[in-house]
């Protein structure tokens, strides 16, 4: 029997990528929508100060500018970091501490800014690791029961339990001949490496995709904070978000129009020997076609403690 655990509408913040200007920016269209939902980013957060001028009096007026949602939080990548191809876990990393590793990451660091959570310890929230299973989901998304706003107050917002957030790590690989695939630890064979939000995963699937049943991996979960593993095999499915699905349409006036990109659902099948997710061909995207998909890698963001929860901006709420 298969089992799908998806995280409620109302804690998805999906973020698109708009154009040419962020065509690279995967990583940080995906971490700032996990940033959001985890509570890691919020309304409390100053990113900068705007100045405005009284015409009658010539008296200048100073604002704090602070995150209203997680299109915020993008826009403040896209002006802090080069259109270049990164890596959501050292994104984060800044986000938190100010400090970004150039040499490792790719994108460039290109104006200063991050550092809105130093006090927090960057390591006791955040863990990049090579595979999935549902052990590290139970202490990502401990509940994940529809929650009812009903109680809430016409007057007040609309408040949600903040979640963990995960971002999966895609490679896209050359598609091989006679149903075989190639190795994805040969860089000459990788197309491209994309990053996506991971909302939901299946377990148990009954379809022509399952898992054989093999012995379990070791626990390669490190200091992550649970005492039980289970075999990531299990895991047979993914609900996900591509940023590139997002789109920006101007009409004739020149007003834009923001289209979020959707969650959709694949199945996938883990190879102990390339330490990775295989997507099912037939379901990956159009953009993937003629391509061998694979998730190879995950970066966890346990949720903010503190956080006061959002609502998905779609909805009419007032924060």
């Amino acid at each position: 029997m298969a089992y799908r655990y998806e995280l409620p509408q109302e804690a998805i913040f999906p973020v698109g990528k708009t154009g040419d200007s962020d065509v690279n920016l995967c990583w940080a269209a995906s971490l700032s929508s996990v940033l959001w939902q985890s509570g890691w980013a919020d309304d409390t957060l100053v990113y900068g100060t705007e100045e405005t001028t009284d015409p009658a009096t010539g008296v200048v007026t100073t604002t704090d500018l602070k995150f209203s949602s997680a299109n915020d939080v993008f826009n403040y990548y896209k002006d802090c970091f080069s259109n270049k191809t990164g890596y959501g876990y050292f994104g984060a990393s800044w986000f938190f501490s100010g400090e970004y590793p150039v040499a490792f990451a790719g994108a460039e660091n290109t104006k200063w800014g991050g550092g809105f959570r130093k006090a927090v310890n960057y390591g006791d929230y955040a863990f990049w690791l090579p595979s999935f299973n549902t052990a590290q989901l139970g202490a990502i998304w401990p509940d994940l029961s529809p929650v009812s706003a009903a109680s809430a107050e016409e007057d007040e917002p609309v408040r949600i339990p903040n979640y963990g957030g995960v971002i999966g790590g895609l490679y896209i690989t050359n598609a091989g001949s006679n149903g075989s695939f190639p190795s994805i630890e040969n860089a000459e064979n990788v197309v491209s490496k994309h990053e996506l939000v991971v909302v939901g995963y299946e377990t148990g699937g009954d379809h022509s995709y399952e898992f054989d049943i093999v012995e379990p991996l070791p626990n390669d979960m490190g200091s992550f904070p649970t005492s039980t593993v289970r075999n990531p095999r299990y895991v047979t499915g993914f609900y996900l978000i591509d940023p590139d699905d997002g789109l920006t349409t101007t009409d004739e006036e020149g007003v834009e129009t923001r289209t979020e990109p959707e969650p959709f659902w694949v199945y996938a099948k883990y190879y102990p020997d390339l330490r990775a997710f295989r997507l099912k061909p037939e379901q990956t995207k159009a953009s993937w076609e003629n391509s061998e998909s694979f998730l190879t890698d995950f970066f966890f963001l346990l949720k903010n403690p503190n956080g006061q929860g959002f609502v998905n901006q779609t909805e009419e709420t007032t924060q």
